[in-house]
């Protein structure tokens, strides 16, 4: 078997093990730890907007979770030293998220909707996965569910694997934008058409 079936086999299982959810409120302080993990410190989005985007009917809010055991200590029967037994319990734990915004566009000729894919975070040790796909993936049908003609997001220029995602996925650049981030980086604008028929 060769490697490149041997790791797409990989990432079919892993996924199996995944599905996307809704992002839940109380999740808000791991929203916004997984976020600094996924980006500088200068662009990441602080604790209030996350609080107004998981408030926000508008928004889309997508989570991936994992099982993972943890051990908690009980009183009880002397298990250790410590005088407490160690009890094991598994909790989700939040591997990757996906927000989007739904908005209507009425400008340059374009009268609907339209769906902006505001942030996708996925763990690092998770990465490689096709969780991102997932989200985006399914980010994408609640856009078009909720009847969002295309769908466009911002990238930084030297985010290759998240462009490459992108382009995967159908997305197609569109502008460059100076200096986008308060870093002074510059990004892509990327589009892409949904193929949906008129209602």
């Amino acid at each position: 078997m060769s490697l490149c079936v041997l790791a797409y086999l990989v990432t079919v299982m892993s996924m199996i093990n995944f599905k996307v959810e809704k992002l839940r409120k109380d999740e808000l302080k791991e929203i916004v730890e997984l976020d600094r993990m996924c980006f500088d410190e200068r662009i990441v989005f602080d604790r209030k907007i996350f609080q107004e985007l998981l408030s926000n009917e508008c928004c889309v809010n997508l989570a991936i979770r994992k099982k993972v055991e943890t051990e908690d200590k009980s009183e009880g029967k002397l298990e250790d030293k410590s005088g407490y037994k160690k009890v094991k319990k598994t909790k989700d734990k939040l591997v990757a998220f996906a927000i989007g915004l739904v908005r209507d566009v009425k400008e340059n000729d374009v009268n609907g909707k339209e769906g902006i894919v505001l942030t996708i975070d996925v763990h690092p040790e998770m990465r490689r996965l096709g969780l991102g796909s997932m989200l985006m993936n399914s980010l994408e049908k609640e856009f078009v569910s909720r009847g969002c003609k295309y769908s466009i997001l911002t990238v930084q220029v030297n985010n290759h694997a998240a462009i490459s995602l992108y382009e995967k996925l159908g997305y197609r650049t569109i502008q460059k934008i100076y200096k986008y981030y308060p870093t002074n980086e510059d990004a892509y604008l990327m589009l892409k058409v949904f193929d949906v028929k008129d209602n």
